[in-house]
């Protein structure tokens, strides 16, 4: 803008040419949406900025506290910033740019669905305790009761997961519990020896530092016993027997 005056005379004066910058848009984010679909132990949120007026001044990403978050640019392309951040904790994050005539935007963006919390192992209570035979030994078909897990410590949906089998069987396909209860009694089929695995695992596929594998010894059959006599020599009667256990 400039003004020229004239006095009554017909003197004219053209002054200094003054330019005023006027920006009143607030920048532009695009990306993330409010939340991902499937679980994660890294999320990464991608998004991208700019301001078309008098461009990008400073872009920050903060927790619901107010904490700054690390985030990095890619790229800066036709005045477009392209950003992404990373996290493994369930919560609110704030994108937060302001352009340099001070307007600033401010996207919310909600992430429940990422962590990387193990899970505890679940818990196992042979029923009962003690074996009621010799050598470790079962001559009753106990039960195996599982503790399991239903979350982590940060609320984390996790599921338990067991493997039953008889000592020189093929171990079939890991059975999954319900989470309708918080524990599982699994039924020991008869005699012989059985191996019982079970462990934990989250929804982002973490699984508990250790599997806990556990042998039942189970035979409730006593032992049989065959007798045959026969004539010995003079009158002496000779008895044979076979001891089996099956």
């Amino acid at each position: 803008v400039y003004a020229v005056i004239t006095d009554n005379a017909g003197n004219e004066i053209q002054t200094d040419t003054i330019q005023f910058k006027v920006d009143d848009e607030i920048p532009v984010i695009e990306g993330s949406d409010s939340d991902y679909d499937v679980w994660q132990t890294i999320a990464k949120l991608e998004f991208d900025t700019y301001d078309e007026l008098s461009g990008l001044k400073y872009i920050n990403v903060t927790d619901a506290d107010g904490n700054l978050i690390e985030h990095h640019v890619d790229k800066v392309e036709d005045g477009v910033s392209y950003c992404y951040f990373e996290t493994a904790k369930k919560g609110t994050y704030y994108i937060i740019v302001s352009d340099k005539a001070g307007n600033i935007n401010k996207k919310e963006i909600t992430i429940t669905k990422v962590s990387n919390e193990t899970p505890e192992c679940p818990t196992v209570t042979i029923e009962p305790k003690e074996a009621n035979g010799n050598n470790g030994w079962y001559t009753t078909v106990p039960s195996a009761v599982i503790g399991y897990v239903t979350s982590t410590s940060d609320h984390t949906p996790v599921t338990t997961k067991y493997q039953l089998w008889k000592e020189g069987d093929d171990v079939y396909n890991a059975t999954t519990l319900p989470d309708t209860d918080n524990s599982y009694s699994v039924s020991i089929p008869g005699d012989g020896i059985y191996n019982l695995k079970t462990w934990s695992e989250s929804a982002t596929g973490i699984q508990c530092e250790n599997e806990h594998e556990y042998q039942v010894k189970v035979d409730t059959v006593s032992p049989k016993i065959d007798f045959k006599a026969t004539k010995g020599s003079g009158s002496t009667i000779v008895v044979n027997y076979t001891v089996t256990d099956t």
